[in-house]
């Protein structure tokens, strides 16, 4: 085996040990964070997540209310971004949200966005213990 030969098959076997560490990111427990509402402000979260059968699924709370506890909707989970759907309820009329978030560990940061075009930045940290 000639020395490139060596180099490829080296990188291989390191993203290979890096994709098998990616798959098995555990995300179960609780996370807490919080997000910024329009005509509200700061909206604190609470994100149970829970894993069966290789799959993500959990519920989602908040302080303000807009969001009563509720399971989270299409579940995804790749290239260490978790993502999924809710329905928030800000009183007169109930839509959808999506939420995106990078994993980094013990962090998570993204944002959860409206068909109407609505946004904000949420940031999560699991919960010790």
């Amino acid at each position: 085996m000639n020395r490139r030969s060596l180099w490829v098959l080296c990188g291989l076997v390191l993203l290979s040990a890096g994709l098998i560490a990616a798959s098995q990111t555990d995300l179960t427990g609780t996370w807490l964070g919080s997000t910024q509402v329009p005509n509200v402000g700061e909206d604190k979260l609470t994100l149970v997540l829970k894993r069966d059968a290789g799959a993500y699924g959990g519920i989602v709370s908040d302080t303000a209310g807009l969001v009563a506890e509720q399971a989270i909707r299409n579940v995804t989970f790749e290239a260490g971004v978790l993502a999924f759907d809710i329905t928030v309820n800000d009183g007169s009329a109930t839509f959808p949200v999506h939420i995106a978030v990078k994993i980094d560990g013990d962090k998570m940061t993204g944002a959860w966005s409206t068909e109407e075009g609505g946004s904000a930045e949420i940031t999560l940290a699991r919960k010790a213990g």
